[in-house]
């Protein structure tokens, strides 16, 4: 074992069977750049580096590599896997997702949810006073510049449609049906036996 009390400047390769390091809490191990290029700590087979996990470039990017083809990655709490990278950059979450920011992006051509049940205007406590408004809106339905929307109208405890509905089946209402003709025209209802 060596005991070395001060710092220890190199820039050669230094390899060691099995190494040990101690220091204060805040520093362990430090590496300094004198230019813009990475600093890593990388894991070599042989002659060949395979996995490496550093910082800087000219993005200032903290990275962890595994330059394996077939390799994966994981991140590990208590000795379980929470978050899972394979070679082909699929990322897999066995826990939950929370998400705190205000916006979210997904930039996926499909997407699957299990719930049954979606919850817009999710909030703590009584969350009416933002519902109005709340619903789905379809981009460029129409044309780059009709969407088509379902949304929520608090003023009249109402959905509204922003074109036809096309119902195929049974109309039920447990109220008086209105039909409003167009302005200055007249509605025509008809009803088929």
């Amino acid at each position: 074992a060596i005991s070395i009390g001060q710092p220890v400047a190199t820039s050669n390769a230094v390899q060691f069977a099995s190494l040990n390091l101690q220091g204060t809490a805040d520093q362990i191990l430090k590496l300094t750049s004198t230019d813009d290029g990475a600093l890593y700590i990388a894991y070599n087979r042989g002659s060949d580096r395979h996995a490496y996990v550093g910082f800087g470039g000219s993005n200032d990017t903290f990275f962890v590599t595994n330059e394996e083809s077939s390799g994966t990655m994981a991140l590990q709490t208590a000795g379980t896997t929470a978050l899972l990278i394979d070679s082909s950059q699929n990322v897999t979450i066995t826990g939950n997702l929370t998400v705190q920011g205000s916006q979210t992006v997904l930039n996926t051509a499909t997407l699957d949810v299990e719930d049954k049940n979606i919850t817009l205007n999710k909030g703590s406590g009584d969350t009416s006073s933002t519902a109005d408004g709340a619903g789905i809106t379809i981009q460029d339905a129409v044309d780059a510049s009709n969407d088509a929307t379902l949304l929520w109208n608090a003023a009249g405890d109402k959905f509204v449609t922003s074109h036809a509905l096309d119902v195929t089946g049974q109309l039920t209402t447990n109220d008086r049906l209105k039909i409003i003709g167009p302005r200055g025209g007249s509605g025509i209802l008809y009803i088929f036996d």
